[in-house]
């Protein structure tokens, strides 16, 4: 027998965090990549890692994250996967703290709380303390990208995924909560509706859009707002806040229930994982991308399978309506109702807007709302208003330039605002000038922030943040669209 023992593997059943300072030593910035990879598999398993493979800074440039799978060898170790997947965050794409610490414990929370297909999460590190890096390790999960194996696919096998597919979105409707917001979760591991989560890319995104945009002065200008200085890209950001608070207030359902939504990177034919072959082949086997998951109203969940996978699963949206509804008849009630009456075609105008402001593509919006004009206009004149005597009741396009047109140099023309006595307003909120770009105020509910409740998410969060609370009101009407929706905003 040597004298020498086998060092302990750190990973033993929960996350290890490479947040402490004992780490501080495992700092090279010059180590391989690679070379970190079997670093990492060494410390938590014991094991060596064989890299199969893995994308590189070059191959990865736009979302600037580098990414590698790992097969470990790993034998006689009880917690060692067949696989790891690393995930080391570059500088653009690097995350606060707090963010990603909520994001690992969000993503341990729908593992262990509802069994939800998530990849274990073995290890991880926030403030580059460990190989001077923030990273992720996470289990690879069995199966192949759905997107690599769906044409290969028997009809049995179609139908297994479509059904596994149903079952899963049926149970994130059943994870309910008062309101709109984002899992918050206390330093003692209690959850609570917080902030919304928002995606790391899309404000890489937004940003790299906004600095190409045309120089323009600060909205916080003490000067005031000149709308000679504001460039079409703010404009039409403008003009599309209150044409979303119009369709909401027309289409959404007076008891929109709000439940678990993905994010709009979740269910998608790469993100998820199916068994290839077998008896059970088709079934999901995991979810490798879960960033970005909210508390949103139900129709957001409420998709067709062509508009959540493709015009390529379009054939099987009955057999998706077929197995949600079965799963709702099994259970008493009608706790499960609205997610069946969400799947209608009459809401099509809500979740085809979500898709088109989240493509970032203003000609999608315009695109979108052509298609729907005809029941919009009906909507308004039900309503008792002739939709021409809105702006918003126009495209995003032709609302910015109604915009530009009207506002004169001594006049303040925002989004839910007018000088004209009767003109009707949907929108509760404000655009503050001299406040931070991506805020919004709720003119209405600004002066009645009292309430325990208010003042504890004020505690959390600071005045300049999106407002969101849980409570039974609409909250599409006090929450921060941006917060929730990628609209450019001012610069």
């Amino acid at each position: 027998m040597s004298g020498s023992t086998m060092p302990v593997p750190l990973y033993r059943g929960t996350p290890v965090c490479f947040d402490n300072d004992a780490w501080t030593a495992l700092r090279p910035t010059n180590i391989p990549f690679p070379r970190k990879c079997e670093m990492l598999s060494t410390m938590l398993f014991n094991g060596t890692a064989i890299i199969s493979k893995h994308r590189n800074e070059e191959r990865y440039e736009e979302s600037q994250i580098c990414e590698a799978d790992i097969h470990a060898q790993i034998p006689e170790a009880p917690h060692a996967p067949a696989a790891l997947r690393l995930a080391f965050f570059r500088p653009q794409m690097q995350k606060a703290q707090l963010d990603f610490a909520h994001e690992v414990m969000t993503l341990h929370y729908l593992r262990e709380q509802h069994m939800f297909p998530v990849p274990i999460v073995y290890a991880y590190c926030t403030n580059k303390a460990c190989l001077d890096e923030q990273f992720i390790v996470m289990g690879h999960g069995d199966g192949v990208p759905l997107d690599e194996v769906w044409s290969q696919l028997s009809d049995q096998g179609k139908e297994h995924f479509v059904s596994s597919l149903a079952g899963l979105v049926f149970r994130l409707s059943l994870v309910k909560t008062e309101g709109v917001g984002g899992l918050l979760w206390s330093r003692h591991g209690h959850l609570s509706l917080g902030m919304l989560s928002r995606l790391a890319e899309r404000r890489e995104r937004e940003e790299s859009v906004t600095r190409k945009a045309p120089p323009t002065r600060s909205f916080s200008d003490k000067e005031g707002y000149n709308p000679e200085t504001v460039s079409p890209f703010v404009q039409s950001a403008q003009a599309m806040a209150p044409l979303i608070t119009g369709v909401l207030a027309l289409f959404e359902p007076a008891s929109t229930p709000y439940c678990l939504v993905p994010g709009p990177h979740t269910l998608t034919a790469r993100s998820i994982m199916v068994k290839a072959d077998g008896p059970l082949a088709g079934q999901i086997t995991a979810i490798r991308n879960w960033e970005g998951i909210n508390f949103l109203p139900m129709w957001m969940l409420a998709k067709n399978l062509n508009n959540t996978l493709g015009a390529q699963f379009a054939d099987w949206d009955n057999k998706f309506h077929e197995d949600v509804n079965k799963l709702y008849l099994s259970m008493e009630g009608r706790r499960i109702a609205t997610l069946m009456d969400l799947l209608a075609p009459e809401y099509d105008i809500l979740r085809e807007m979500v898709d088109a402001i989240q493509s970032g593509s203003y000609e999608q919006i315009d695109q979108w709302y052509e298609r729907h004009k005809p029941e919009y206009d009906r909507r308004y004149n039900e309503a008792g208003k002739s939709p021409e005597h809105f702006w918003w009741a126009l495209p995003a396009r032709e609302a910015g330039l109604w915009l530009s047109d009207r506002s004169g140099a001594g006049e303040d023309i925002w989004p839910g605002t007018s000088s004209d006595a009767d003109h009707f307003e949907p929108d509760c909120r404000t655009i503050n000038p001299t406040a931070p770009h991506d805020t919004y105020e709720p003119r209405r509910e600004r002066d009645r922030r009292s309430t325990v409740e208010e003042q504890t998410l004020l505690a959390r969060t600071s005045t300049t943040q999106p407002f969101a609370l849980g409570t039974k009101t609409r909250l599409w009407q006090h929450v921060s669209y941006n917060a929730i929706l990628p609209l450019p905003m001012p610069i």
